[in-house]
């Protein structure tokens, strides 16, 4: 998650791993007392390898039922 400006502060979350099929997961991000939960204005996935071993180009992801809820 990152936050808004000026400092663009990030809440990281976890990290997951994947299998092939369904996942679910959720992230609860913590106020840190600076009001950034209050100028969230990005949310990501962020792949840090390939999927199943095969080469990056022609890796792809489905995002189905994405709910975000912000306190």
């Amino acid at each position: 998650m990152q936050a808004g400006s000026p400092g663009y502060g990030r809440i990281y979350g976890g990290v997951q791993t994947l299998v092939a099929g369904s996942n679910t997961f959720s992230f609860n991000p913590v106020d840190n007392a600076g009001g950034d939960l209050a100028i969230i204005q990005r949310v990501t996935l962020q792949l840090k390898a390939n999927l199943a071993g095969t080469a990056a180009a022609s890796d792809s992801i489905l995002l189905e039922n994405v709910l975000v809820n912000l306190p």
